[in-house]
C-alpha cells in the first residue's frame, strides 16, 4: 500500500466508523422506504421490447423512438458491435418505475455484454427513468459501455436509481462503467441511492460511475447522490477514472450524503488518468474524508482546469482533496474547511504543482491540523504558484503558512517562484515569499515567469492564459520633454507604472489608463481602453507645460458713485503676470458678490461679458472697451475678477499648477446696479409635476415648463430653474434646506413659448417628509414685475404644522402698494412704504388680543421670506369683526435689509410670532403681492461704516465641533445698523479657492448687533461639522450696512478633521 493510501485510510478511524455505522443504519432504514415509494405501483413483468425500425447500418441507424426500442437494445446488446442507433424524439421514461416488480429498468449491457455500439442521441433527452436493483453490479442506462462503444448528443434527466447491494458496484445516470466514449451528453436532476458493505466500495458520477476511456464536452448538473459505503469515489460527473482521458467536462450545484472516509470530488472522485480543461462551479455539499472541488483524490494529470466550489472534509483542497499526480495551469477560488489537512488548491499532496493560484480563504475546525493558501501538505514541487485567501486555524505542532502549511522538508519539497499576498493571507513568514498586495499587483514580483504564454496580468492579481483571452496594451507619451521629466503610465490604477511606448500583456477587458504627475507639467486626463483578444490598443498622453498666470490687480469706476443699469459698458482692467510668455488665448472674467468675496452671487452668469485676452508677455495690463453689464438684480456688489478661471473646462483653460492666485475681490469700492426700465417679461410655471422613484423614497424627478407670458423675447443668460426642499411653516412658507441637484438653464425663449424641463436628485430626509418647490428664474436675474407664479409647491399635508384648535380663522384676501413706489422707481431703508392689507375674519371666535400683521419681502416670489427681518416694522391690529373684513392702511419704515429687488408677502396672526394665538387655517394668513415689486437701494449717507475682524476670528475644532471666536470692530466714524455676523459650513473648490456655502447643513445660530464708531463686539460661534468640510465666518452676513469695502469682513477654517 501507497504512502498516500495509508494516509488515506488511517483517517480517524474509531471516529469516522462510529459514524458509518450511524449512516448506515440510517440508509438502512431510509432505502427500503424508497424502494417501497418506488414500487407502491409496481405490476409484475416488463415493458414489451420493440424492433426498432432500420437495419442498423451507418446509413440507416436503428431508429429509437419509444421505450420499448430500448427494451429491445438491452436484450439484444450482444449483437451491438458495428451497429448504429438514432434517437429521434425525447422519450418520457416514467412508466419504468412500475416495471419488473419494482426493479424499473433493466440497464443495456453489462461487464460480460457489453454495449459496443454507437449510440447517437441525436440532441434528444430520456427523463424520469426508473432503476432499483440489488442484483445487478453496474447501474445505469447503460451497464457497461465496451472499448468500441460511443455514446453521444443524449441527455439524461430525473433519472432515479437506488440499490443495496453488498457487491463492489459503479453507478452512473448514463453509464455505470465505460470503456469506450462518451461525448456531448449531460444528466440532471437525478437522484442515486446506495448502500454496500463495508467489505467493498463503489464508485458513484452524477453522469458516470467509473471511466476507463474516454468523456468529452459534458455536463452534471443539480443531482443528489446518497452513499454509504466504505472508501466510496463520488464525483459530480464520475464516480473515479482508472485511466483514459476527461475533457472540456463540468458539474455545478450536486449533493453527495455519503460515509466519513469516502473520497468526493466536485467533478470525479478519484482519478488516475488525465483530465483537461474542466472545472466545477456552485456548491457541492456532503460529508466525507477526502474532498477537492475539482477531484477528491488524484493520481493522473489535472491542466487548465479550475474549481469555484467551497469545499469541507478531513483532506481538502480547493481543487484536489489528495494525491501524488501532477496539476499544471489550474486554478481556485472557493473557501476550504478541513479538519486534516486544508489548502487552497491541494489539502494534501506529493507530486508536481506549476503555474497554478488559489485565492479562496482557508480554515481549520480542530487543532492538530496543517492550513496553507496553496497546499496544507506538500511533498513535491511546487512552481511559479501564488496564494491570496485569509489562511486561520490552530497554533500548534502542525504548521500553517500563507502558501504551504507544512512540508516534507527540504529533500521532498521544492518550492521555486513561489509567493502568496502577507496581507490577504495573513501571514509573513513561512514557505514561499510573502508580498504585499501593491507588490502582487506588480509583473515585476513574478521573476522568471513566462508572461508571453502562460501568465497575462489584469487590474490585480496575474491570471492563466488559458482562462482568459489577452491581448496587447500601450502608450505613448508626448512631448519628448515630459518622457525625459520621467513621465510614466499605468493600467492598474497606479500599482504598477510603466515606461514610454512598453507593451503589456492584459487580460481582455476594459482599462482605464491614468498618467504620473510630475513636477511643471498638466497631467493627461485618464483615458478608457478596451482590450481585444491578440490585439495591441494603443493610448497617447500628452503633457502640457505649465505656466502660472497671476492675477495682481483689478480696478474700475463704472457704477460707483453712481448706479448704471443692464446693458451699459463697464471699465475693468486686469493686472496680470505669468512665468513665461504666453502664446494660447484666456479668459479674462467678473463675478459678482454680495458678501464681500465671501461667496460668489448665484446668478449662474458672469457680472459682465467676458473678454478672451490672445496671450500676454511677462504682464499685461488688460482693459478692453467691450465689457457690457448683464442682467443682474439690482443692488451694490463686491467684483470679483478672475483670469484663466481654472473651473473652466479644460479645453477652455491654459493649464497651470495654481489657480488660486487667479482671482481675487476687489477692495474699496462696490458697483451699484439700478435697472430703470420698466419690467416687461413674465416667466410662469405651468404643467409641473412631481414624481417618486418608487425603489427609493429619497430620490425625485420634477417635471414642467416654463412660459414666457409676455411679448418680449428673453435672451441670454436666460433663466435658471431650480427645485428647492426643505421645511414649512404653519402658512406654508418654504424653509429653504438645499437643492435636489443641478440646476437647468434655457437661455432663450421666445415671446408666448414655452421650454420644458426635467430635474432630477434626492432628498436627504425623504421626499415625504419635506416640501419641494420648483422656481423659474430661481436665481433672480430676469427683470419681472411678477415673479408669484414662478414656482410651484409640492408637499404632503401632513407634514404642516397643525392649525390651532381655538375657532380664530383670520384670513388676508387683498394688498394693495403705492405704484410710485414700485419698481423701477427705488425706496430706500428708512423710507416710508405706503400699503394696505385687506383681513377677513372666518373664524368662530375673536382674538382675545390684538394680532400681528406683518410685512415681510421674498426674492422668490413669495416662495420664502428673507429670513430674520421683515420689510418694516411690524404692526398689532384688531381683528375685524366675526363674518367681517377690514382694510388696513400703513405708512411704515422700511428696514435695510439689503439692496435689491422684493417681492412683498403680507402675513396676519403668524404662528409663532410673539403674543399671536395662531389660527385654524393659517394657509391662509399669507398674502404674496403679484402686481410689482420693491427695488430697495440704500443711499449715501453721512459717516462711512466699516466693519472689520479686529482679532481674531480663530476657528478651533474639538471632535465634530468647531468654535469660532474673535473681535469685530466699526472702524468707521458712524454707527451701523443692525446686522448679523454668521458662521456656514462649505467646501472650497480645488482649482480656484472659491467658498461654496453648503445649504444643506446649519452651522449655528447667528449673533445681532450693532456698532457705533469705533465700538468692538465678541464673537463666539459652536456649531457641528462633518470631517472634510471648511467653516466661512462673515460679518454682516445679510448686507445690511452700506460699506465701501465688504473684503475685511469674513474668514475660513482649514479643513475640518
Amino acid at each position: 500500500m501507497t504512502h498516500r493510501s495509508k494516509m488515506i485510510t488511517s483517517i480517524r478511524i474509531a471516529t469516522t466508523r462510529a459514524i458509518r455505522q450511524t449512516k448506515e443504519a440510517v440508509m438502512r432504514k431510509l432505502l427500503p422506504v424508497l424502494i417501497l415509494a418506488l414500487t407502491l405501483t409496481a405490476i409484475v413483468g416488463a415493458q414489451t421490447a420493440v424492433t426498432p425500425a432500420g437495419s442498423g447500418a451507418e446509413s440507416d441507424p436503428y431508429q429509437i423512438t419509444e421505450l420499448g426500442n430500448l427494451v429491445w437494445m438491452g436484450n439484444t446488446v450482444s449483437s451491438s458491435s458495428g451497429k448504429y442507433y438514432k434517437m429521434l424524439n425525447d422519450i418520457d421514461a416514467t412508466a419504468t418505475i412500475t416495471w419488473n416488480n419494482g426493479a424499473g429498468f433493466e440497464p443495456i449491457g453489462s461487464e460480460t455484454a457489453q454495449f459496443i455500439g454507437v449510440f447517437d442521441g441525436n440532441g434528444k433527452k430520456i427523463s424520469e427513468l426508473t432503476i432499483s436493483s440489488s442484483e445487478i453490479y453496474n447501474l445505469g442506462f447503460f451497464g457497461c459501455v465496451g472499448a468500441n462503444g460511443i455514446i453521444k448528443n443524449l441527455g439524461i434527466e430525473g433519472t432515479k436509481i437506488s440499490t443495496m447491494n453488498w457487491n463492489p458496484i459503479s453507478i452512473g445516470a448514463l453509464a455505470g462503467i465505460s470503456f469506450g466514449s462518451i461525448v456531448n451528453c449531460y444528466t440532471t436532476s437525478s437522484l442515486i441511492a446506495i448502500t454496500t458493505s463495508d467489505s467493498y466500495s463503489c464508485n458513484v458520477g452524477g453522469l458516470v460511475g467509473l471511466t476507463l476511456g474516454t468523456i468529452s464536452d459534458c455536463y452534471a448538473m443539480n443531482n443528489e447522490m446518497r452513499v454509504s459505503s466504505y472508501a466510496s469515489s463520488v464525483g459530480g460527473l464520475v464516480g473515479r477514472q482508472d485511466k483514459g482521458t476527461i475533457a472540456n467536462c463540468y458539474a455545478m450545484n450536486n449533493y453527495s450524503y455519503w460515509n466519513t472516509e469516502n473520497r468526493g470530488g466536485g467533478l470525479v472522485g478519484s482519478s488516475c488518468g488525465s483530465i483537461v480543461n474542466c472545472y466545477t462551479m456552485g456548491s457541492f455539499s456532503g460529508i466525507f474524508g477526502v474532498f477537492g472541488g475539482l477531484v477528491g483524490d488524484s493520481s493522473g494529470t489535472i491542466t487548465k482546469c479550475y474549481s469555484t466550489v467551497n469545499s469541507s472534509g478531513g483532506y481538502v483542497g480547493g481543487l484536489v482533496g489528495t494525491g501524488d499526480g501532477t496539476i499544471t495551469n489550474c486554478y481556485a477560488s472557493g473557501s476550504v474547511i478541513g479538519s486534516e489537512y486544508a489548502g487552497g488548491l491541494v489539502g494534501s499532496g506529493s507530486g508536481r504543482i506549476e503555474n497554478c493560484f488559489a485565492t479562496g480563504d482557508v480554515s481549520l475546525n480542530v487543532e492538530w491540523a496543517s492550513a496553507g493558501g496553496l497546499c496544507g501538505l506538500h511533498r513535491g514541487t511546487i512552481e511559479n504558484c501564488y496564494a491570496t485567501g485569509h489562511v486561520s486555524g490552530f497554533m500548534s505542532y502542525f504548521a500553517i503558512g500563507g502558501l504551504v502549511g507544512q512540508d516534507g522538508g527540504s529533500t521532498m519539497t521544492i518550492v521555486r517562484n513561489c509567493y502568496y499576498d502577507s496581507q490577504t493571507t495573513g501571514y509573513i513568514n513561512g514557505i514561499g515569499t510573502p508580498k504585499t498586495t501593491a507588490e502582487m499587483y506588480q509583473q515585476s514580483t513574478f521573476s522568471d515567469w513566462d508572461f508571453d504564454n502562460v501568465w497575462c496580468l489584469s487590474a490585480s492579481y496575474p491570471l492563466l492564459r488559458c482562462f482568459v483571452d489577452s491581448g496587447l496594451i500601450n502608450a505613448f507619451i508626448d512631448p519628448p520633454e515630459a518622457v525625459y521629466s520621467n513621465a510614466k503610465w499605468s493600467y492598474n490604477g497606479g500599482i504598477s507604472w510603466f515606461d514610454n511606448g512598453v507593451q503589456i500583456n492584459v487580460a481582455v477587458s476594459n482599462y482605464t489608463i491614468m498618467f504620473s504627475d510630475i513636477d511643471g507639467w498638466a497631467t493627461p486626463q485618464a483615458e478608457s481602453v478596451g482590450v481585444e483578444s491578440s490585439k495591441l490598443s494603443t493610448v497617447i498622453g500628452t503633457y502640457k507645460k505649465l505656466h502660472d498666470i497671476v492675477l495682481v490687480a483689478s480696478d474700475f469706476n463704472s457704477g460707483v458713485e453712481a448706479s448704471i443699469e443692464p446693458g451699459t459698458k463697464v471699465d475693468f482692467s486686469w493686472d496680470v503676470t505669468a512665468d513665461s510668455e504666453i502664446a494660447e488665448p484666456f479668459w479674462c472674467e467678473v463675478f459678482g458678490s454680495k458678501t464681500g468675496g465671501f461667496d460668489q452671487l448665484r446668478t449662474g452668469v458672469t457680472l459682465t461679458s467676458s473678454y478672451k485676452a490672445p496671450g500676454m508677455d511677462l504682464s499685461e495690463h488688460i482693459a478692453p472697451s467691450s465689457l457690457i453689464l448683464n442682467s443682474i438684480s439690482d443692488g451694490v456688489y463686491t467684483l470679483m475678477p478672475s483670469v484663466n478661471r481654472g473651473s473652466l473646462p479644460e479645453s477652455s483653460r491654459i493649464e497651470e499648477a495654481d489657480y488660486v492666485n487667479n482671482w481675487m475681490s476687489v477692495a474699496g469700492k462696490r458697483l451699484s446696479i439700478r435697472n430703470t426700465k420698466s419690467a416687461v417679461l413674465d416667466l410662469q410655471v405651468v404643467d409641473a409635476s412631481m414624481s417618486i422613484n418608487p425603489s427609493n423614497p429619497k430620490r425625485v424627478t420634477v417635471t414642467g415648463k416654463m412660459k414666457n407670458d409676455s411679448g418680449v423675447n428673453l435672451t441670454k443668460p436666460g433663466a435658471w430653474v431650480e427645485v428647492f426642499y426643505g421645511t414649512l411653516t404653519a402658512e406654508g412658507m418654504l424653509m429653504p434646506q438645499g437643492t435636489i441637484g443641478a440646476g437647468q438653464n434655457i437661455n432663450t425663449l421666445a415671446a408666448g413659448e414655452s421650454a420644458e424641463f426635467s430635474l432630477s436628485g434626492t432628498v436627504p430626509a425623504g421626499v415625504a417628509n419635506r416640501a419641494l418647490a420648483v422656481i423659474v428664474d430661481s436665481t433672480d436675474i430676469v427683470p419681472e414685475t411678477n415673479e408669484v407664479n414662478n414656482s410651484q409647491l409640492f408637499y404632503d399635508p401632513l407634514i404642516l404644522p397643525p392649525g390651532k384648535d381655538n375657532g380664530i380663522d383670520l384670513a388676508i384676501t387683498n394688498m394693495t402698494v403705492d405704484a410710485a413706489q414700485l419698481a423701477p422707481n427705488q425706496v430706500a431703508p428708512e423710507s416710508k412704504l405706503k400699503y394696505s392689507v385687506t383681513v377677513q375674519n372666518k373664524g368662530t371666535t375673536m382674538p382675545s388680543e390684538q394680532v400681528y400683521l406683518e410685512l415681510f419681502a421674498s426674492q422668490n416670489g413669495g416662495v420664502s421670506n428673507v429670513p430674520g427681518v421683515s420689510l418694516t416694522w411690524s404692526e398689532k391690529i384688531t381683528a375685524p369683526a366675526l363674518g367681517e373684513t377690514q382694510t388696513y392702511n400703513f405708512e411704515k419704515t422700511i428696514n435695510s435689509i439689503g439692496d435689491g429687488m422684493y417681492t412683498l408677502v403680507a402675513e396676519v396672526n403668524r404662528d409663532g410670532a410673539s403674543t399671536n394665538p395662531g389660527d385654524m387655517t393659517p394657509l391662509d394668513n399669507k398674502f404674496a403681492y403679484s402686481a410689482g415689486r420693491v427695488s430697495l437701494s440704500t443711499p449715501a449717507i453721512a459717516g462711512t461704516r466699516n466693519i472689520v475682524w479686529s482679532e481674531g476670528p480663530t476657528f478651533t475644532q474639538s471632535g465634530g465641533k468647531v468654535t469660532v471666536s474673535g473681535t469685530i470692530k466699526n472702524v468707521g466714524n458712524a454707527t451701523t445698523r443692525a446686522f448679523w455676523t454668521e458662521a456656514f459650513v462649505g467646501t472650497v473648490q480645488e482649482k480656484t479657492g472659491y467658498f461654496y456655502k453648503d445649504t444643506n447643513t446649519v452651522f449655528a445660530g447667528g449673533i445681532n448687533c450693532t456698532l457705533k464708531a469705533n465700538e468692538e463686539k465678541a464673537i463666539t460661534l459652536t456649531g457641528t461639522v462633518p470631517a472634510g468640510k471648511v467653516v466661512g465666518v462673515l460679518a454682516d452676513s445679510t448686507d445690511t450696512v452700506p460699506e465701501t469695502d465688504e473684503t475685511d469682513n469674513y474668514d475660513y477654517s482649514e479643513l475640518t478633521k
